[in-house]
C-alpha cells in the first residue's frame, strides 16, 4: 500500500506567520496554490491562508455580519458582499501579514498513513488538499488530489 510520503514533495511551499500580504500573494501567483500553509519556529504549521483569507482584505466586515445586516427589515439599505477597493492602500501590502488573514483550522495527515486513508479524509471533509504533519506539528509536506493521482498512475507504468 502506497504511503503518503510517497506521493509529497518533501520540501513543500510554505511562509512565515509574519509574512507580509505582498509576499503572501506573490508565492500565490507563483505557485498558483489555493492554500498555503503558514509555519512558525521550526516549521510548525500554525495554520492556513486561502484565497477566501485573502480576499477578506478586500472587505472591512467579516461575511456574516454582511449576511446579518442584509436580514434586518429596518434597515434600507444593507451593505454588500462585494470587494470593496477603496479600502485597498499600498502600506497593505506590508502591514496585513499572514497571522491575520490565516486560519488555524485545516485538515492534516501523516506521512506513514496510507493513501487510502488520506483520499478517505479527503472525501469526508469534502476537500482536495490536506496538510502532512509529523508528530511534533511540522509539516512534512502537502498533499493534493492530484499528487495521489500522479503517484498511482506512475506506479502503474502509466506515465514515467
Amino acid at each position: 500500500m502506497l504511503k503518503v510520503s510517497e506521493c509529497i514533495d518533501p520540501d513543500p511551499v510554505s511562509v512565515r506567520r509574519g509574512a507580509p500580504l505582498k509576499e503572501i500573494i506573490k508565492v500565490f501567483r507563483e505557485h498558483r496554490f489555493h492554500v498555503l500553509p503558514v509555519v512558525e519556529g521550526e516549521r510548525r504549521v500554525a495554520g492556513v491562508i486561502t484565497l477566501d483569507g485573502i480576499t477578506s482584505v478586500f472587505q472591512p466586515r467579516s461575511s456574516e455580519i454582511t449576511r446579518l445586516l442584509q436580514t434586518m427589515p429596518f434597515i434600507d439599505e444593507a451593505p454588500s458582499d462585494e470587494l470593496e477597493m477603496e479600502y485597498i492602500t499600498p502600506e497593505m501590502g506590508i502591514l496585513v501579514v499572514a497571522d491575520e488573514i490565516m486560519s488555524p483550522d485545516f485538515m492534516s495527515v501523516s506521512p506513514g498513513d496510507s493513501i487510502l486513508k488520506a483520499y478517505s479524509v479527503m472525501k469526508k471533509n469534502n476537500t482536495r488538499l490536506l496538510l502532512v504533519t509529523g508528530p511534533d506539528g511540522r509539516l512534512e509536506g502537502v498533499l493534493g488530489l492530484f499528487d495521489i493521482i500522479y503517484t498511482l498512475f506512475k506506479k502503474k507504468g502509466i506515465i514515467k
